[in-house]
This record gives C-alpha cells, sequence and structure tokens, in this order.
C-alpha cells in the first residue's frame, strides 16, 4: 500500500486527500502494459537493485493521460519511495539549462574584453590549513610557508578563455591559455598574492591596475576584477575580466608629454620676460654708471686731478648700483609672490593638496610616497597658496634627484611635527644621491641648478616663501642618503605673540582666525 505522498504527487494527479492514494487507484492511474511495467519496476527496487526510470503513462483524476517518468529505490526493508515526475517538466529545465548555456557562451565570447574561467579547486586546501592553524592573516601564513604560494601558482589554471582573452594573451594556438596562472603573473606576483589574501579574507571580488604577463611573454597594462563564488564556499571557480589598458596608457603618456611641452614653453616664456623685464629696468641705472664712470675718469686724468667731483661721480655710481640692486630684489619679490593676506592653514592639508596636485607625477615615476604626519597639530598664520607651492617644489626636487641618480626603489618620507619650542616642522627625505657638499652652500641660490633642464628657481622662491612666513628652510644629508629638507614655521599663536611685541605703527598686517 501506498503510505505517504507529498503535496506534488497529489497535484500531479489530482488527488485532495493522501487516503485516496491506495493499491486500487494506483492501478487507476496506471494500466495496461504501463501497469506491469511499474510492478516490475517496483519488484526489481525490492530486491535492492540498481534504481532505474521508465516511461510510462498516468491518468489524473480529471481523466487526461500525462507523461511521466518514474524510479523506484529500497529505502527500507519493505518500504519502496516511488518518484514520479512529469516528462514535459524534465524537457522544460533541459530546454532552460541549455538555452542558459549558449547565452552564457555567446556572452562569454562576445564580450570585448578578456574573460577566464578560473579552475581553483586544487588549491582549496591551501585555504584550510592556515585556519586550522589558527591564522587570520594569509600574509602570515605564507610568509611562513612559502611553498604554498608557489603551489598556488601552480594549482590554480585557467578553464575556459574567451577569444578576447586569446588574442590579449595566448599565442596564437588553439587553448594556449589553458594552463596554470604561474605565467601570468610573472610581473606582478604582488596582485596574485593579493588576489589569495582577499579570497581568504571572504571578499567578493577584487579590482586594481596591474600587469598581465602573456604566454609568449608580452607585458600588458590591465585592469583587473575578479569575483569569487558566493553560493558555496567550496566551489573551485571564478571569473575574472580585464580590460587592455595600453591605448589608454598611451594617451596618458602622450598627455603627459604635452603637458611637459607646454610647461617647457611656459617656463620659456616667464624666463624670457624676466630677462626682459630686468634688462628694461637695469638699462637705466647700468647706462648711468657708465657715464658717471667716465666722467669721474677724465677728473681724475686732470692735472693735477680734480678729486672732489671724480668722488661725487663716484658716489652717483654707488646710488645707481644701488638703485639696480633695487629693481633685481623686486623682480625676485614678484617671482615669489608677496604675501598680502594671511589665514589659518592647516600643515597636515597642505602636504595632502601638494601630492594631490602631483599624483600623475608621482604614480608615472613610481615612486613610494610614505607620510608620517602628527595629527592634532595647531595651525600657523600663512599663504595656504604659496606654502602648497614649497611643498610642490620640494617633491618635485626629490623625485628629479632620485630619477637623475637611477634610484631603483625611490622612496620619498614626508614628516609632520610639533617640535619641544612650540614650532613646526616638516622633513622631506627622498633615496636618492643626497647633495654633494660643494653644492650645500649654494642650493638655494637664485639660478643655481645641477640639472640641464632647470631654472635654478625653484628653490629660491621655496626659501623665500617660508623666510616671508618667518621660517627658514635647510637642506642636509640623511644618515643613511638622501637629500632632507627641514621647513621651520612658528604657528598661529607664536606669530601672534610675535606681532603682539612689535611697537608702534609697523603697517598692516593681516591675521585671519577662521572659526570651527
Amino acid at each position: 500500500m501506498i503510505e505517504h505522498a507529498n503535496a506534488r504527487a497529489l497535484e500531479l494527479f489530482g488527488v485532495f486527500d493522501p487516503s485516496d492514494l491506495s493499491e486500487e487507484s494506483l492501478s487507476q492511474i496506471v494500466s495496461g502494459e504501463d501497469f506491469h511495467a511499474l510492478w516490475a519496476l517496483l519488484a526489481a527496487a525490492a530486491t535492492g537493485a540498481r534504481p532505474q526510470l521508465i516511461n510510462i503513462s498516468a491518468r489524473t483524476l480529471s481523466g487526461d493521460h500525462v507523461p511521466v517518468r518514474v524510479g523506484a529505490r529500497l529505502v527500507a526493508p519493505g518500504s519502496i519511495r516511488l518518484v514520479f515526475a512529469a516528462i514535459e517538466a524534465f524537457d522544460q529545465t533541459a530546454s532552460r539549462l541549455r538555452a542558459s548555456e549558449r547565452r552564457y557562451r555567446q556572452l562569454f565570447h562576445a564580450m570585448p574584453i578578456a574573460l577566464l574561467r578560473i579552475d581553483s579547486r586544487g588549491s582549496l586546501a591551501m585555504f584550510e590549513e592556515p585556519r586550522r592553524q589558527g591564522f587570520e592573516d594569509l600574509d602570515a601564513y605564507l610568509r611562513a610557508n612559502p611553498a604554498a604560494f608557489e603551489r598556488a601558482l601552480d594549482t590554480i589554471c585557467v578553464a575556459e578563455a574567451n577569444e578576447h582573452a586569446e588574442t590579449m594573451f595566448g599565442d596564437g594556438t588553439p587553448r594556449s591559455m589553458l594552463r596554470s596562472v604561474r605565467v601570468f603573473w610573472q610581473a606582478r606576483p604582488d596582485t596574485f598574492r593579493r588576489i589569495l589574501r582577499a579570497r581568504y579574507a571572504g571578499h567578493r571580488n577584487v579590482i586594481e591596475e596591474t600587469v598581465v604577463c602573456g604566454v609568449a611573454g608580452q607585458r600588458v597594462p590591465v585592469l583587473f576584477s575578479m569575483a569569487f563564488p558566493t553560493d558555496d564556499a567550496r566551489v573551485g571557480n571564478s571569473l575574472i575580466g580585464m580590460i587592455d589598458m595600453s591605448g589608454q596608457m598611451r594617451a596618458e603618456a602622450e598627455l603627459r608629454r604635452t603637458q611637459a611641452r607646454f610647461a617647457n614653453a611656459a617656463r620659456t616664456s616667464v624666463t624670457n620676460e624676466l630677462a626682459a623685464s630686468i634688462a628694461h629696468e637695469v638699462s637705466q641705472p647700468l647706462s648711468s654708471i657708465a657715464t658717471n664712470g667716465g666722467t669721474a675718469l677724465r677728473w681724475l686724468s686732470k692735472s693735477p686731478p680734480d678729486l672732489t667731483r671724480a668722488v661725487s661721480r663716484l658716489q652717483r655710481i654707488l646710488d645707481d648700483a644701488e638703485r639696480a640692486n633695487g629693481v633685481i630684489s623686486r623682480m625676485r619679490d614678484m617671482s615669489s609672490g608677496v604675501m598680502v593676506e594671511r589665514s589659518n592653514v592647516d600643515l597636515n592639508a597642505v602636504v595632502r593638496e601638494a601630492l594631490l596636485i602631483l599624483n600623475d607625477e608621482i604614480h608615472s615615476k613610481a615612486v613610494e610616497v610614505r607620510l608620517h604626519l602628527d595629527e592634532g597639530l595647531p595651525t600657523l598664520s600663512g599663504d595656504h597658496v604659496q606654502l602648497t607651492q614649497v611643498m610642490v617644489n620640494l617633491v618635485i626636487n626629490a623625485m628629479q634627484a632620485m630619477e637623475k641618480s637611477g634610484s631603483v626603489r625611490p622612496t620619498i618620507d614626508i614628516i609632520t611635527r610639533l617640535l619641544d619650542d612650540g614650532w613646526l616642522a616638516l622633513e622631506v627625505k627622498d633615496s636618492g644621491p643626497g647633495i654633494g657638499a660643494a653644492h650645500l652652500t649654494r642650493i638655494f641660490d637664485s639660478f643655481f641648478t645641477t640639472k640641464s633642464a632647470g631654472l635654478g628657481i625653484g628653490l629660491a622662491v621655496s626659501r623665500s616663501i617660508v623666510e616671508a612666513h618667518d621660517g627658514s628652510l635647510l637642506a642636509s644629508n640623511g644618515g643613511l642618503g638622501g637629500a632632507v629638507f627641514t621647513v621651520r614655521l612658528p604657528t598661529i599663536v607664536l606669530a601672534a605673540e610675535k606681532i603682539a611685541a612689535l611697537p608702534g605703527d609697523v603697517g598692516q598686517v593681516f591675521l585671519a582666525q577662521t572659526r570651527g
């Protein structure tokens, strides 16, 4: 007799009460040759034989005939599980699966980006072992077990690659991409390590710009993204998408070259303008000096010499020389930007803004910038734009020095802190060759430069700005090599105390205290 029928079975045969499914009603549902086939299936199942499937016709309560697929399995002595399933449902499911597979294939192979399906089942044990040993950080485990990283490179494989991936990374032969991932991460094993770390930490995906090697050795800059399976942590399939960044990087490089050409043209224009201005303003004092010098010579050449008139002409020469020097000083002030108004300035914000301005150049030169900023520093009174210009000049100077020396790992350390005497300190250290002893005494001189393309005014302008803020800018060499530029600036409290101590009428000074 039938002991139990689930809701789907009742629905299939049009029965509302499970008790209605008896041995007699079963014979009404299945009749003729199909009934004999069903009993043969039950008899085979009762002997414990391997389960089989048969196709028969079943009649519903309404009298309709439905093609079904039936299976029987012995679940306990004297108890057989009989499973009916409409063949139409099988066919529909299979059809949907085939349609889904076709859509997947069309999308996978037609997408205009490189797509890879990764089989990482062989590496699943690598994630279980560090968890068993209590490692929360996979990096710590890999440092202690470097062979595990190498095994991961060899056991994780490309299971499928679309045509775009074959074009970008293959060698032109069919299925050339179906291999371990080791070859692809020759240039950037650090990216592969971050992928493993993200998977171990349970992240859903990884996205970064990196370089992937092709099977023929070509290096391709890409925007890399990888999605990990989420339904079952033990599923070993992951999907990788990569966009070729070569064209964009070439365009960016060309843009930087164009910007450099414009910058050079601008520097040339500024230099020519400065030279023309100085020549125009200095020409009259120089002409006067020449005239007075000739006149003084004539008075001294007389017999006896007219010393009174000669001394008068010589005094005029001294006055003209002082006037020429004043003209040059004004030009220097114009180039450094005389401060007119001051406000509260956050030194750490100055550092971050300068690095934002130089972001593209820092990345293009592969410079590592390490920040050691003392949070909670008091503010200073000054011009934010000019102080940012100082910071930009110091970082550019460091990058150029390291590039010229061919530094293998160019590094810049930027440090801010509050000194014991209440002054603010900013240090910029680089990993370059340092400053030659012969250059230390001249490095802040205007137009002094050791670079063939430099104007030699950056450090001079920087020192002028710092000194206009009542601070100082010094250059030295670090104990482990490299140049160190140290800026000392008074906090806003020290600046206010200094102003308060000034006598009488000292001119207008703008000290703006912003409110939080």
